[in-house]
């Protein structure tokens, strides 16, 4: 790096997903509050995938070409089919 600053060892939302899994296991948190919890995460995650979908410059993705939108929906399709195998041999 040139200057000379290292990023953390443990990025920050790394840290924050253990401090929640942490506080989930104890049982301190109220299946109300959960599922208030829920909705809020489920809300943020929107806000974000919008956030990167109007971040996209179309002009920029026409020059790069189709290889990479190829790659992007094998990867989905790979992923949706090895998420799906995993839900069908746990239930």
């Amino acid at each position: 790096m040139a200057s000379g600053v290292r990023p953390p060892i443990l990025p920050l939302f790394v840290v924050g997903f253990l401090i929640t899994i942490a506080l989930r296991s104890t049982g301190w948190i109220s299946a109300p509050t959960l599922e208030t919890l829920k909705t809020i995460e489920q809300i943020l995650l929107a806000m974000a995938l919008v956030g990167l979908g109007a971040g996209v410059q179309w002009s920029k993705l026409r020059r790069v070409g189709g290889r990479p939108l190829i790659l992007a929906l094998a990867s989905w399709v790979f992923i949706a089919a090895f998420s799906l195998g995993g839900v069908a041999l746990t239930h």
